[in-house]
Formats: structure tokens, sequence, C-alpha cells
């Protein structure tokens, strides 16, 4: 969560960090590295199949599998749409990654899910559109800390990176 990152962060326990958060303590300094949209999940035969993309209004009435810790409902809040879930069916919560996919794969929902999040054979996805709706990976470093030596090199490695879709920054 954004405050136990904010706190690592800020009291020394942890010197850098991976986060899509985007609204974090003005203390800590913020690298855009990529964007990545947000897909829906499904199982081989679902009517999304037949689409190149999803419009969202498509979600309506579908049964769905929830990732407990997904950032989709607060970048969706962000475009304004402040409740994605009270149009599905949620049938299933879970924070494992694989008892999602492995519960969309077996057909009893779809998911929500990030563009790049590596996903278990016989998944299907395809873009979310209308609107689109992604997240913004971040580097994130306390501001005016100065960084030793395998920090400064992370950061850098960070930035050289060729990260998919291209470097946001």
């Amino acid at each position: 969560n954004c405050e136990e990152l904010e706190g690592a962060l800020l009291g020394g326990e942890i010197d850098i960090a991976l986060t899509s958060s985007p609204d974090l303590d003005e203390r800590i300094r913020m690298t855009p590295l990529f964007r990545e949209a947000f897909y829906i999940s499904f199982a081989p035969g679902h009517r999304f199949g037949r689409m190149n993309a999803v419009p969202m209004r498509e979600l309506e009435g579908e049964n769905y599998v929830k990732r407990l810790h997904c950032e989709f409902p607060s970048n969706l809040a962000r475009l304004g749409i402040p409740k994605p879930y009270d149009a599905v069916n949620v049938r299933y919560v879970g924070e494992r990654e694989d008892w999602i996919q492995s519960l969309v794969r077996a057909g009893l929902g779809c998911a929500v899910m990030p563009e790049n999040l590596p996903l278990l054979p016989g998944l299907e996805m395809r873009p979310l559109v209308d609107p689109e709706v992604f997240r913004q990976i971040s580097l994130a470093t306390v501001a005016g800390r100065p960084h030793n030596p395998p920090v400064a090199a992370a950061v850098a490695a960070a930035q050289n990176y060729r990260w998919p879709g291209g470097n946001a920054g």
C-alpha cells in the first residue's frame, strides 16, 4: 500500500521502488518509466475472443474474478468512473495471481489485468477501450537523498532499460 511504501522510502528502509502509485508524498521523486494499459483476460471460447478490443460497457453483467490488490479501480477513478465493479457479477476475489488466472482459465469469469502481466498458458486477453485505462509505472526515490553506488546503478539501469511500449520519461 502507498503509506507503507512512503514510510519505507522516507524512513530509509528501502532506497528505491518501482510503483504505479500516482499520489505519493511530495518528498518522493517519481521518474516515469512506462505506461501500461489494462486488458480483460478470459478463457478460450469467450465472446470477447471475437473482438479486437473490448469496450468497457461490454463488461456489464459478466461474471468477474476480482484481483484483490488490483490498481484498475483507482485508475478508473482518475477518469471519473468511481465504481467499476457495479456493472459486473463478482464471483470470486483473490490476491494470488496464479489462482485468479486459473479461475479465469477455467471459465469462471473474466478479470482485468495489466498488459504485461505474465499469463498462464491458455488465457486470452484483449485491450479495454472506451475508455482506455492505463497505469504509469515509475521509479520512486527520496528527493535530495544521495544515491550510494548500487542505488545509482539501479536508477541508471531503470532509466536506460527499454521498457515495454517505450520509456515514458
